[in-house]
């Protein structure tokens, strides 16, 4: 099956063209910035202000487009399982049992010390990821309470974290889903008319298999993969349409995923093309969906989160699209630098593993050194396409 392209989203239509109407911020910006609400007063003078009207609107324009990569207006998504959390190896190589810690002391000292360094990269990296977006969400396809329950059993020095007002969100995508059918149903009930409603109601629960679970994930492959798409799909779309409601004239601007499998790709392209076929146009929509290598070990997990930790920033600031499957590509940091024209990426010198992303170094020096290397590269990348001095 040919693999999906995200759309681009864009739309460079001037407003003086249209004739005007709400800018996006644009209450914020009188307040900010005061001589844009002078320049609004005087434009209602005379005909001989119509230009600076104009040149007001385009300003207005201008500035709001220029915000999108602000944390109020930047929505990040996460899966967690193989993305931030090492499932594959604890679960599936090394076997600990999933509902039970009973296994848990056959972790050799060096599992130990490979945990406890992917505990502090993941703090790093989710605080970084806190920073840069308003509202950080962690959507997986794993049943509530899984999340929680693995933050508590592997990682309890991230609860805090969790337990802030702007940490992390943990949304469990089935529910969401749950959510999207029955808000539907609500909707398709009320056009039919009261008279029928109690009798749907009753019919369904007369129906209803007790022992039954209120949703089953489809055992055929393909009809697996569409239902995982779809609860990605509602969960994300739900948290976006919230995200970007939190006050009147607010436009979709930036929305950044990262997983590890085809769900939430496909579910970003949906929710792009979505929002794409309802969008002013004066919006423009950036969607960047990174698919980072399935099944990672413990340790490459934790350098995928401390290299992946110092490109969000560049992730966030790139004016554009990404669309990456670093699982396939043969040079993942070339594949990068070109996405975002950081040239200085392909020449770190970094080994590249069979997994995709670059090879973990052979110790800590190494690490350090490459780290410090993408460092640089970021910093001069921002100072020269980001704005920053």
């Amino acid at each position: 099956m040919q693999k999906s392209r995200l759309p681009v989203v864009y739309s460079g239509v001037d407003l003086v063209t249209l004739g005007g109407g709400e800018e996006d911020d644009e209450e914020e910006e009188s307040q900010d910035r005061p001589w844009i609400g002078l320049a609004r007063q005087s434009s209602a003078t005379g005909s001989s202000n119509v230009s600076c009207a104009a040149r007001d609107r385009k300003a207005s324009y201008a500035s709001s487009t220029n915000q999108y990569a602000d944390p109020a207006q930047t929505l990040i998504f996460f899966d967690w399982d193989d993305t931030l959390f090492p499932t594959t190896d604890l679960f599936d190589r090394i076997r600990l049992s999933t509902t039970s810690t009973e296994l848990d002391s056959r972790l050799s000292p060096e599992a130990v010390r490979d945990m406890k360094r992917w505990e502090e990269a993941l703090r790093q990296y989710l605080t970084v990821a806190c920073s840069l977006g308003d509202r950080c969400c962690i959507v997986t396809n794993s049943i509530r309470p899984w999340v929680s329950v693995t933050i508590q059993r592997f990682a309890p020095s991230l609860i805090p974290l969790f337990n802030m007002p702007n940490g992390p969100r943990i949304i469990y995508a089935n529910e969401a889903l749950e959510d999207h059918k029955d808000l539907k149903q609500k909707k398709a009930e009320a056009s039919c008319g009261s008279c029928t409603h109690g009798f749907k109601h009753w019919l369904r629960e007369m129906l209803k298999d007790p022992e039954a679970d209120d949703e089953v994930i489809p055992q055929c492959p393909h009809e697996r993969a569409l239902w995982l798409t779809d609860a990605k799909h509602a969960a994300m779309k739900r948290e976006a349409t919230a995200f970007y409601s939190r006050y009147a004239g607010q436009t979709w601007k930036n929305v950044l995923s990262l997983g590890d499998m085809k769900y939430e790709h496909e579910a970003m392209a949906r929710l792009s093309l979505g929002r794409f076929s309802l969008m002013h146009p004066r919006e423009r929509m950036r969607t960047k969906a990174i698919l980072v290598p399935r099944g990672p070990t413990i340790r490459e997990l934790t350098w995928t989160l401390e290299f992946t930790r110092l490109m969000l920033p560049a992730y966030v600031r790139f004016d554009g699209n990404i669309d990456l499957d670093l699982g396939t590509v043969y040079d993942p940091l070339a594949s990068i630098g070109e996405v975002l024209h950081m040239q200085a990426l392909s020449s770190i010198a970094v080994p590249r593993g069979p997994r995709g992303l670059p090879e973990v170094p052979p110790d800590d020096e190494a690490a350090n050194e490459a780290l410090t290397h993408v460092t640089m590269a970021v910093h001069d990348w921002l100072c020269q396409w980001g704005g920053f001095g």
